[in-house]
């Protein structure tokens, strides 16, 4: 079976107390935005995808400065709690 290069690997967060135009910020190990994604509205949940999430390297989402939780990538779904 041939792999897709399109699967990326991706983060998930279930939004549960979060409002429309909250700003998430996941960062690599090295403290470097790696993506900044905004809610259009409140709930629901959050996928964060791009190429520069790497499976093996673990990864910090903030809400705003907050720290929401950290994951080590190892699969193309990786989740981090709620909020």
């Amino acid at each position: 079976m041939k792999k897709s290069k399109y699967l990326l690997p991706l983060v998930r967060l279930c939004l549960l107390a979060s409002y429309a135009g909250t700003v998430f910020t996941l960062t690599n190990g090295d403290g470097n935005t790696v993506l900044t994604k905004t809610t259009k509205k409140a709930g629901g949940a959050l996928i964060l995808s791009s190429p520069a999430i790497v499976s093996g390297k673990t990864y910090t989402l903030k809400s705003g400065s907050t720290p929401v939780g950290s994951v080590t990538v190892f699969s193309k779904v990786s989740t981090i709690g709620s909020v």
